[in-house]
């Protein structure tokens, strides 16, 4: 299963809210790490907490934060792209609506600029 198929099916658990995890790199694969949405407004937004992101960023090797949009585009919000130069990682987002997805890469990445490349290329093809 490549990258795109196991974002989906993570996605795919809840529909009627945005679902929000890690992509992470190991054993020269992608992987999903999945998280709880947090946020109060599970319809319009995600939250991971910092202790949770903090524990996969010290476990883990994170590529980017991936999740979805269930009532727009794929493109990634104004606020999404704040978040994603906030915390350095680049944001995927799938959304239901077109079933397509974006990346959004930051502009300082606290993770290897090829691994994102290769990340691109995987989520584009």
């Amino acid at each position: 299963m490549n990258i795109k198929q196991k974002i989906v099916k993570a996605c795919n658990k809840k529909k009627n809210e945005e679902v929000c995890g890690f992509i992470i790199y190991q054993n020269e694969q992608f992987e999903v790490y999945e998280c709880e949405n947090k946020a109060q407004d599970k319809e319009g937004e995600f939250y991971i907490p910092a202790k949770e992101f903090l524990y996969i960023k010290n476990n883990f090797e994170i590529v980017a934060v991936y999740h979805s949009h269930i009532k727009s585009e794929e493109n990634a919000s104004e606020f999404d792209k704040k978040i994603s130069n906030l915390v350095c990682f680049p944001f995927v987002v799938y959304s239901y609506q077109t079933q397509k997805f974006s990346i959004f890469k930051p502009e300082f990445l606290d993770c290897s600029i090829e691994t994102v490349n290769k990340l691109e290329e995987a989520i584009n093809d």
